[in-house]
């Protein structure tokens, strides 16, 4: 049997952690922690499949339908939406910003106020 590298730090110290969503065995290495998948079978998104994802955002559909109708994970959605927006002109009111340490995206838009509005039926101390 092969020896099992880390792709991460190329030790050998290799232990079993149990098993991906997908059926196939994780690993984990005990030197820095990267878990990583022996042959993993990582999908390459097309450019036709990269145009039909930003006509879909500029329909505005949710992130996670966009996942399931174009079989895409969510961190890569993500990735690629702040990649896209960050390439916009600051003048039109987007902004993006990813922070690497935490692995979170966060996403700012033009924020907007919306003040109360009562109606009154018959009299004032019936507020509807």
């Amino acid at each position: 049997m092969d020896e099992i590298i880390c792709p991460q730090c190329g030790s050998g110290q290799i232990k079993l952690n149990g098993d991906t969503h997908y059926g196939k065995q994780n690993h984990k290495c005990k030197i820095c922690g990267q878990q990583f998948v022996i042959n993993p079978e990582n999908k390459v998104i097309t450019d036709e499949e990269k145009d039909k994802i930003k006509k879909l955002l500029l329909e505005r559909i949710s992130l996670h339908r966009i996942c399931r109708v174009m079989n895409v994970s969510l961190p890569w959605l993500l990735d690629f939406t702040v990649n896209l927006y960050g390439q916009t002109p600051d003048d039109i009111g987007i902004k993006t910003e990813q922070i690497n340490e935490m692995d979170i995206v966060i996403f700012r838009t033009v924020e907007t106020e919306a003040d109360e509005m009562w109606s009154f039926v018959k009299n004032k101390k019936d507020k509807q």
